[in-house]
């Protein structure tokens, strides 16, 4: 169990190596708000457990979908802060990412209840939402969460 949960310690600090120093950006690192909040479900901007939007003035904001447990209100953040930095370090819109999710959704077939968008082949922030989902299932595996019960849920949202 140890040893998994190393492994995937070791792709997730692999992929952040692989990004820019802050010296090395383009433009100097500013102060950045991010705000996580939990709501019902039918407050989400569409059908998902978790949601990403940068604001105007630069701010993150996370919207999770209330959930039975608040580790896996937790988990659904964790994913959508590692994806939506790491998208927006990688130049990844977030108007390309809800393209393509609205569009994987509307696409969804009736039996398919819980693939992810992010997972498809030709989405735009593969890359992004895989070290995302590694990162999640890490903290998952150090919070005693059991994965199929929380997957299960997730689905179901």
């Amino acid at each position: 169990m140890m040893s998994r949960a190393l492994t995937i310690a070791a792709a997730i600090l692999t992929a952040l190596l692989t990004l820019p120093a802050a010296s090395e950006q383009r433009h100097p690192i500013k102060p950045m708000m991010i705000t996580i909040e939990t709501v019902p479900t039918a407050k989400l901007r569409y059908a998902t457990a978790g949601d990403w939007q940068f604001k105007s003035d630069g701010s993150l904001h996370i919207t999770v979908t209330q959930m039975s447990d608040r580790r896996y209100e937790f988990l659904v953040a964790v994913h959508e802060l590692v994806e939506a930095l790491l998208c927006k370090q990688a130049g990844v819109s977030q108007a390309a990412v809800d393209a393509f999710d609205k569009a994987y959704e509307t696409k969804r077939p009736p039996t398919d209840k819980d693939s992810e968008p992010g997972n498809a082949a030709g989405a735009p922030y593969r890359r992004e939402h895989v070290i995302a989902s590694v990162t999640e299932r890490l903290a998952a595996e150090l919070l005693n969460v059991d994965w199929s019960r929380y997957s299960a849920e997730v689905a179901s949202k």
